[in-house]
């Protein structure tokens, strides 16, 4: 077997072999499952303690296995370890935490830095950056935030706004978009319900920023019950990607859950193969690659994590995918209705163009050129061994074939 001589190996694919079971026969595996959990909170724990004896800038966070504490101008932030050496630093990590305080919905909420943004000293240039945010299903302050996004613009932040909120029950989806679709008054209506009756809301903005030009910025909102925050809308994300920001001791997720761990190694896994059958986009091949990394690095696999690396350095082929994705927004934004998204859109596709140095009359501004997109196509051809090799190798360890 090939994960005999890893023990980490061993306890992730206890992990994923808990998915295999029934859930009504889980809670007669419940030694099993503390033993595993165990385990995973001792690897966690080395692993955040070779880290922070090696860097002064880090504190292992006590209270939360595996996290590692960060400062930065006033701001704390829990790190998982195993994000540290990919994780945002300096004025940019500023500038996330400010941005996080703006987006931010409820007043007993702990936003996090989400997804390929915990990754931002390798990814410089993001299509967007992502946030999400732990709201208790009692705290009805998240209302009030929205229905302060939705108008013109939010009084912390004068050029940012809303452009688009979306609320999702058992039942039902809803979106508002600004300008039209759905009307004010029917959103409103909406929100005056109870937190609990909803799952999940996602709330886009459009601001600019210093690190990365004027940029799209997603809040994902997840309505839990503190006392179990893997269930319903916690389902839906994974601590494992998230950095809980000044969060006063209320880090809602932890990363020695055994379901969650198993959860997120294959929905990375399946994700990957997904993305590698789409045959429509070579941007679907940027985004393997970061789940791929993500894989990678949840697996402690560290050779396959450097030939990420080695394959994405100084590669053009992850900005260019970053531009088309923001031009596409821009065009969209641009033949909207509403002026102020018109705006915004010109504003976007100045801010991508200053980053391509377009200043050739004969290449398009609102779109990538021949050249650039042949990029993507060699890029994604240069991926496809490293995502094959991955793919193989986590089937074959986690017994997912």
């Amino acid at each position: 077997m090939i994960y005999n001589n890893n023990p980490v190996w061993v306890q992730l694919k206890a992990c994923v072999d808990l998915l295999k079971i029934d859930s009504d026969a889980l809670p007669m595996l419940s030694k099993e499952i503390e033993i595993i959990r165990d385990t995973l909170s001792i690897i966690w724990k080395t692993y955040s303690l070779s880290l922070a004896s090696n860097e002064s800038y880090l504190t292992i966070d006590t209270k939360n296995v595996g996290y590692l504490i960060m400062e930065a101008n006033g701001h704390t932030i829990n790190i998982p370890s195993h994000l540290i050496s990919f994780f945002p630093t300096n004025s940019v990590l500023v500038e996330l935490c400010e941005i996080a305080n703006e987006v931010k919905r409820a007043k007993e909420s702990t936003i996090c830095i989400s997804g390929s943004s915990t990754y931002f000293k390798i990814f410089e240039y993001m299509a967007d950056i992502d946030y999400c945010e732990y709201v208790s299903h009692e705290d009805q302050s998240v209302f009030d935030g929205l229905k302060e996004a939705m108008g013109e613009f939010l009084s912390l932040a004068p050029k940012m706004i809303a452009y688009k909120i979306k609320l999702s029950d058992r039942l039902n989806k809803y979106e508002w978009i600004r300008g039209w679709n759905m009307s004010s008054n029917i959103m409103e209506e909406i929100l005056d319900r109870k937190p609990k009756d909803l799952n999940i809301i996602s709330c886009d903005f459009l601001s600019p920023t210093s690190c990365v030009g004027t940029v799209e910025i997603t809040n994902r909102i997840l309505i839990i019950d503190p006392s179990n925050p893997d269930s319903f809308a916690g389902l839906q994300s994974f601590p494992h990607q998230e950095a809980p920001l000044d969060c006063d001791g209320w880090v809602p997720r932890t990363l020695t859950s055994p379901i969650m761990t198993g959860l997120y190694i294959k929905w990375l896994i399946n994700s990957i193969e997904d993305l590698c059958n789409k045959k429509d986009s070579y941007l679907h091949k940027i985004k393997a690659i970061k789940r791929a990394l993500s894989l990678s690095r949840i697996m402690f696999y560290e050779n396959m994590t450097n030939s990420i690396l080695e394959l994405i350095d100084e590669d053009i082929a992850l900005e260019l995918a970053a531009i088309s994705v923001r031009l596409e927004l821009s065009r969209w934004l641009i033949n909207n209705e509403d002026k102020i998204l018109n705006n915004v859109g010109h504003s976007i596709q100045k801010s991508v163009n200053n980053r391509r140095n377009i200043n050739n009359v004969n290449l398009s501004p609102e779109k990538l050129t021949n050249d650039e997109n042949k990029e993507l196509e060699r890029f994604s051809d240069k991926s496809d061994k490293i995502l094959n090799d991955l793919l193989d190798f986590s089937k074959q360890l986690f017994s997912l074939q």
